[in-house]
């Protein structure tokens, strides 16, 4: 994959071209060239492993010579970090990759970064004289017949520092309590649930295995994605993280991991003033200097989550040894708290939407609906945390300021708003990305039947709305990416099973699992006239946000 070109920095249309560039076959760093023969292969990898390993299995019907030939053109370099919305860019890292053989064996090296690379060949059935090099490129040819059998192991490591990948210790917690996702009452018919075990399968299996990063002993950093965007937003980890929470029912060694992931977001994360960035990097700098609102929110759940989870708080970042673990977490939320932006009108301001695009106007629906669960779920354990703030009195005056704030006549009637000044003015709107405002009824912030959500809903789901679109798989996406998103899909799945809409459920689950991967994985977004995928091939949130619903759904 060649460099990104740094003169298009912040152009949105050179950033999807690059993106969608890298799913093209010319730009694989591997290439299996075969003559013919029935061919199989599995690909795997190696828990606690940094490596992908593929088996090939060649069958012929006769003795005669064949050739399976396997080509490398590659390099190591720092991913590009190209955003549709620029904030900080990174200054560009140069880096240059040699090539080594030694027989069935390739090594790369980026002494600049410095990190290596390894690809490994073993031979069931066949000969070779090794990788032949040519220039910056690699050739392999392997003479068989009959039946042979190639696999091929690629690794990537980092030399400066090992990675850490863990120890398989007894699990330190397990699964006692209901997360609010196992009682959202989903719809899922018959035909939907192999397609939908299949997303929480590869959901799990990719934020497991590859979205989490180990920082140190005893913390993890969960990135958004490993290729495009290897960079943490506690949005994105939150779902992650909840993912993991429903699955460590089966392994609580998830649980652990959740925990892990609490002491990088409360210690390791830089946080000036006490707010979270738009973006971190995995050793917890700031990468994007932004505020949103929803993201110094979701820590904070994602803590109280655990707690009920476990029915146990997790060992706290480094600090005082001799503190309780509950009084050492009250005294970071109290403080994560207290630096939350609220105006006098009682309305949590945002810099950001929750797309990463500049706010129209200061005060979104969905950062209140969140601060309004997160204050109700904190105001359960404040004593136990040892909190004095009147939670539930600012979780009254968030409902009561969105009621007299939001409220504006839309398609449907009266509904609320996407953002609002607080002085009159207000943008209807919705967008794929404001899962909270769909969760509204299921948090309790208001009834399945209030005609005001149920308004602002049915608006989402219209062609009115200038996020939506239109088509035989059409649904609700975002102004930031066109087309259809997952996360949309998710957001009807949800509002129909809420309001007893069984085909509408059952029509958002069908585009879902028809259009997820072979390995369960989604896409920021997809054509809604044919169903392909058109942005983000790799891409935590959606699964892992319908991966748990899916596993509360279907197990919970």
């Amino acid at each position: 994959m060649p460099p990104f070109d740094e003169r298009h920095r912040g152009d949105a249309e050179a950033v999807r071209a690059y993106r969608g560039a890298m799913t093209d076959e010319r730009h694989a760093f591997l290439f299996v060239a075969t003559d013919g023969a029935r061919v199989s292969r599995v690909e795997r990898g190696r828990d606690g492993v940094p490596e992908v390993e593929q088996v090939w299995r060649l069958e012929a019907p006769d003795d005669a010579p064949r050739a399976f030939e396997l080509r490398f053109g590659g390099a190591i370099r720092p991913p590009a970090l190209a955003e549709i919305t620029e904030v900080s860019p990174l200054p560009p890292v140069a880096s240059s990759t040699s090539l080594a053989v030694d027989g069935l064996r390739l090594r790369l090296e980026a002494p600049e970064l410095p990190a290596s690379a390894r690809v490994a060949v073993e031979l069931d059935g066949g000969t070779s004289d090794g990788w032949a090099p040519d220039g910056g490129e690699a050739r392999l040819v392997v003479g068989w017949s009959r039946r042979l059998e190639v696999t091929i192991r690629a690794t990537l490591a980092g030399e400066a520092r090992p990675v850490h990948t863990g120890t398989r210790a007894a699990p330190r917690f397990e699964r006692r309590g209901r997360l609010w996702c196992d009682d959202l009452g989903l719809r899922v018919a018959s035909r939907h649930r192999e397609g939908l075990e299949r997303i929480a399968r590869g959901a799990v299996a990719y934020v497991a295995g590859c979205t989490l990063l180990r920082t140190g002993p005893g913390e993890a950093c969960l990135l958004t994605d490993h290729r495009l965007l290897p960079l943490s937003w506690t949005r994105d980890a939150y779902y992650q993280a909840l993912l993991l929470l429903t699955a460590g029912a089966d392994e609580p060694s998830y649980l652990d991991l959740v925990a892990d992931h609490l002491r990088w977001l409360w210690g390791r994360c830089e946080r000036p003033g006490h707010l979270w960035q738009r973006s971190h990097r995995a050793n917890g700098e700031p990468k994007d200097l932004a505020y949103q609102a929803d993201q110094q929110l979701f820590p904070v759940l994602e803590l109280l989550d655990f707690r009920q989870a476990t029915g146990a708080w997790p060992a706290p970042p480094p600090g005082d040894p001799t503190a309780e673990p509950c009084r050492t977490w009250g005294a970071l939320v109290d403080a994560a708290w207290r630096a939350l932006p609220v105006s006098p009108n009682g309305l949590v301001r945002t810099d950001e939407n929750p797309a990463d695009d500049p706010s129209s106007l200061p005060f979104a629906l969905s950062a209140q609906v969140l601060a309004w669960y997160v204050a109700r779920r904190l105001a359960d354990v404040a004593a136990e945390l040892g909190l004095d703030s009147d939670l539930l009195h600012a979780a009254r005056r968030a409902r009561v300021a969105t009621d007299r704030e939001f409220c504006a006549r839309g398609t449907h009637g009266m509904q609320w708003a996407y953002e609002v000044d607080g002085q009159g003015g207000s943008r209807l709107y919705a967008d794929a990305n404001d899962v909270p405002t769909a969760l509204a009824a299921a948090w309790g912030f208001c009834a399945a039947d209030d005609p005001v959500w149920g308004a602002t809903m049915r608006f989402a789901f219209d062609e009115a709305n200038p996020a939506f679109r239109p088509g035989p798989w059409g649904g609700l996406g975002s102004l930031h990416t066109p087309g259809t998103w997952p996360l949309g899909d998710a957001q009807e799945w949800v509002v129909a099973s809420a309001v007893g809409d069984v085909d509408r459920a059952e029509r958002a689950l069908g585009r879902l699992t028809g259009i997820a991967a072979s390995d369960g994985l989604l896409p920021e977004a997809y054509d809604p006239e044919t169903g392909a995928w058109t942005a983000r091939h790799w891409f935590a949130w959606p699964a892992a946000l319908v991966g748990a619903l899916a596993g509360a759904a279907l197990h919970g």
